[in-house]
């Protein structure tokens, strides 16, 4: 399989219903409302994952539209065949947690508190090295908040899920990824520093 060359990137910005593309392998239980990624009405969410698989240093960022409920969730390094690579969840409560999947069974890295979550933020999932990152874009100053040392996995999809909202309040605005040092297209767009690998 060719590696990819660009960072892939999407803004929902299309009509409403069922989320579909051509950048993705496989979706679940997520729609277009609003030009926003919510849960499917009446599931308690779902994962959107990428065609493309990444080897080595990689990152996978969201925009946050709203997180009232529930949690947004980033993967990377992600084997879809056996549930195994990296995730981390933010949490309504501001909490964000890193965790190691194998095989389906979590391996918790690392946890932080973020504060309050506000529209407009950036979460950031990247493995640099042997270290994996949670970053946070806030008005345009990046801050790293939880990290974790882990070599098991480096090749894999990247992921983008909204889960544990029954209601569609939580939502996300764009998405996208890449191999780490890349500018990803919402970084240039909207004038965020390429994060340097540390």
């Amino acid at each position: 399989m060719l590696e990819p060359t660009t960072p892939v990137l999407d803004d929902f910005n299309r009509a409403n219903g069922n989320l579909t593309g051509a950048m993705y392998a496989a979706i679940f239980n997520l729609d277009i409302l609003s030009n926003k990624i919510v849960p499917r009405a009446a599931t308690t969410g779902g994962d959107a994952f990428t065609a493309a698989t990444y080897k080595g240093d990689q990152e996978v960022w969201a925009l946050v539209s709203s997180l009232s409920t529930g949690a947004i969730y980033l993967r990377c390094a992600w084997d879809r065949n056996t549930d195994s690579g990296y995730l981390t969840h933010v949490t309504n409560t501001g909490q964000a947690f890193l965790s190691r999947y194998d095989n389906g069974v979590e391996n918790v890295l690392n946890g932080s508190s973020l504060g309050a979550i506000a529209s407009g933020d950036i979460y950031l999932l990247r493995i640099a090295r042997a270290e994996i990152e949670v970053w946070c874009g806030r008005a345009g100053v990046w801050t790293i908040r939880t990290t974790g040392i882990d070599t098991t996995y480096n090749t894999g999809c990247l992921a983008v899920g909204v889960f544990n909202d029954t209601d569609q309040s939580t939502s996300v605005d764009e998405w996208g990824g890449g191999y780490a040092g890349e500018a990803p297209n919402i970084l240039a767009q909207r004038s965020h520093p390429r994060l340097p690998l540390r």
